[in-house]
């Protein structure tokens, strides 16, 4: 919660209370975090080409897909709800 906490404070996200479990809240970007949304998906980019260099197209795609595997395993343990296909970007 540290970290949503520093991204509410720093004006980046807004929460509100979840409509069916109050234990929990939706987090929305604000304008300010869409407004460097460009910028994060260059430095993203750049990172994920560095993390993945050299490594065979076959490996790749292993490694995603047990990313991807990884991602919807916790997402549903924790009950987040997704968007849509919003991991296959």
């Amino acid at each position: 919660m540290r970290t949503i906490a520093a991204l509410e404070k720093q004006g980046m996200i807004t929460r509100s209370p979840h409509d069916k479990d109050k234990r929990t809240c939706k987090l929305y970007p604000t304008e300010r975090a869409l407004s460097v949304i460009d910028e994060i998906q260059t430095v993203c980019e750049k990172t994920e080409a560095l993390l993945l260099h050299g490594i065979s197209e076959s490996d790749k795609k292993l490694f995603i897909d047990l990313l991807m595997q990884a991602g919807e395993n916790i997402t549903s343990e924790l009950h987040i709800e997704r968007k849509g296909e919003e991991f296959n970007d």
